[in-house]
């Protein structure tokens, strides 16, 4: 469509050119106009630098869409961690039978967690929870909430 515009414009222009080139004076590899033939471009030249303005307005929206969808795909490969994530998680549970379950809270470490009277009751086994869950905690001084931990059971 701006591509038609502008040829458009560009044939006026042309026309206008010819049909009145006698009517100018030369200067500089282009014509000055004026009269009849200046009445006659000038028009065209305004609808021109409108339509390259719309064209410059039309690019910087799509160099903004463009970014957007940048981020959104982070976004989705973000997600797409999280869900492979839950999976893994999904298969570990569905295979094992002799533990618990933890959902971290805020505030919650490993030691602390490890030390409540429903877990272990004793803070020196904080490995063992991040031995059972090594492949969704990478950093045992991190944990997040939300984080689902295995409680493996002892008999």
């Amino acid at each position: 469509m701006i591509k038609k515009i502008l040829f458009h414009l560009f044939f006026g222009i042309l026309i206008a050119s010819i049909a009145y080139a006698g009517s100018g004076d030369k200067k500089a590899g282009g014509y000055i106009y004026s009269g009849p033939a200046k009445e006659r471009i000038e028009p065209y030249l305004e609808r021109l630098h409108l339509v390259k303005l719309e064209i410059e307005k039309r690019e910087k929206q799509l160099k903004d869409i463009k970014k957007q969808i940048t981020q959104r795909k982070v976004e989705l490969a973000v997600l797409e961690t999280k869900l492979a994530t839950m999976e893994k998680m999904k298969n570990r549970l569905l295979f094992r039978r002799d533990f618990d379950v933890y959902v971290v809270k805020e505030g919650d470490t490993l030691w602390g967690i490890a030390a409540k009277e429903a877990i272990y009751g004793d803070p020196m086994k904080w490995e063992t929870l991040y031995t059972a869950n090594r492949d969704i905690i990478e950093n045992p001084h991190q944990i997040y909430p939300g984080q689902i931990l295995i409680v493996p059971r002892f008999d």
